[in-house]
């Protein structure tokens, strides 16, 4: 992959979720009492049904669905060495921005946060971060299925060519 797409990727990234973090955080402090009216708690308040604490756990599991194409890309590396580097760093960029991220919107929107959070900006806020995050979507679903896909003919050819 080209750095230069992975620099535009996170770019469209970090615009689509400023776009809603700025929109919630600008609705929330023009309310009646500000952030202080915002109802918000670290932990839930009450037991989740089991659908509800399957969905919960689903949205952690997708959160980091990217996992499965991180094999394929090391022998695509220029330097193998830099392999090992680059795991930890995705890693602890992902972990925390989700962190801060997901902190934020519960912050600003509380406990009536949406998933995802571009959706809890207002409908004219949500259709532009969607606007903006959309080439994204496309293009980490097409990588998926690329690599998908590239498993399947491999493991079909290595079968087939053993007879």
């Amino acid at each position: 992959m080209k750095t230069s797409l992975i620099k535009a990727l996170l770019q469209q990234l970090m615009a689509a979720v400023l776009v809603s973090l700025i929109a919630t955080g600008i609705s929330t402090s023009n309310q009646p009492g500000g952030f202080a009216s915002v109802d918000w708690h670290a932990f839930t308040q009450q037991i989740p049904s089991f659908t509800e604490a399957f969905l919960q756990i689903t949205n952690i599991c997708f959160a980091y669905s990217y996992a499965i194409i991180i094999p394929s890309v090391f022998p695509e590396l220029k330097r193998q060495g830099d392999y090992k580097y680059s795991i930890y760093t995705l890693g602890i960029f992902q972990c925390v921005f989700y962190t801060v991220v997901g902190s934020l919107g519960d912050v600003f929107v509380g406990s009536s946060v949406a998933s995802p959070l571009l959706v809890s900006a207002g409908p004219l806020l949500a259709r532009i971060a969607y606007g903006v995050a959309l080439p994204l979507i496309f293009i980490s679903g097409a990588i998926n299925t690329t690599v998908s896909s590239r498993y399947l003919h491999l493991r079909w050819v290595t079968y087939d060519s053993l007879g």
